[in-house]
């Protein structure tokens, strides 16, 4: 399976280009609880109607707490790692704090960037 982390920011068309040009089976996306409740229904129903998306996963990040976005994140990662999933990372759009973590862990686990 084919899975995509990426931050959920306002602007919708960076929230789905990566799986309108690529096949991507899941999407994982990271975001602040108020984007995610604004998005999610619409983002989810897109992604699985017209790009083929399988599944759709969000998880709520702190706002300036690094640490609990990186231990949240990191979970998600090593968990579709631990399926054998091809992972990726898309890094279009995005705040500051998310976009830090993101690399890190792309160190971390040497996983390519979009």
């Amino acid at each position: 399976m084919v899975v995509n982390f990426e931050f959920l920011g306002g602007e919708p068309i960076e929230n789905l280009i990566t799986c309108m040009n690529f096949r991507i089976d899941k999407v994982v996306f990271f975001g602040y609880h108020e984007v995610i409740e604004k998005q999610k229904t619409r983002t989810d129903r897109f992604l699985k109607k017209y790009c083929g998306v399988q599944k759709v996963v969000f998880h709520s990040l702190s706002h300036n707490d690094l640490q609990s976005t990186l231990s949240t994140m990191r979970k998600e990662i090593q968990y579709e790692k631990s399926q054998n999933n091809q992972i990726y990372f898309d890094i279009t759009g995005g705040e500051s704090l998310i976009l830090v973590a993101f690399g890190m862990l792309s160190k971390e686990f040497e996983t390519p960037m979009h």
